[in-house]
């Protein structure tokens, strides 16, 4: 019977961990001409633009987080902002809402 408690409790800190990476992890969408990565949270519809200025220097644009950060790829610079969004987006008090449902 514990051992079945323990499995359990095993169980629910494997599935918390991995739906919580998967919500501030970084989804890849595409380069453009200039070299610029998008990317897209895994919790919000909006994408955001990641640039890099020099060797571990980027810059990143998006709605809820923009700025310079120092970061070993652009996959980095990309969960970096995820993370700062989704920080950002929990200080939000009364959002519009919107017409059709989801805008994703």
């Amino acid at each position: 019977m514990k051992a079945v408690k323990i499995i359990g409790i095993v169980f629910l800190l494997i599935l918390t961990l991995t739906l919580h990476s998967q919500a501030q992890s970084a989804t890849f969408m595409g380069t453009d001409d200039k070299g610029a990565r998008y990317f897209k949270c895994g919790f919000s519809c909006g994408k955001f633009k990641v640039i890099r200025k020099a060797r571990n220097t980027y810059r990143i644009f998006s709605i809820y987080f923009s700025g310079e950060i120092k970061a070993s790829s652009f996959e980095e610079a990309a969960e970096y902002a995820c993370r700062e969004s989704d920080d950002s987006m929990r200080k939000l008090t009364d959002p519009i809402p919107s017409r059709s449902g989801s805008n994703c």
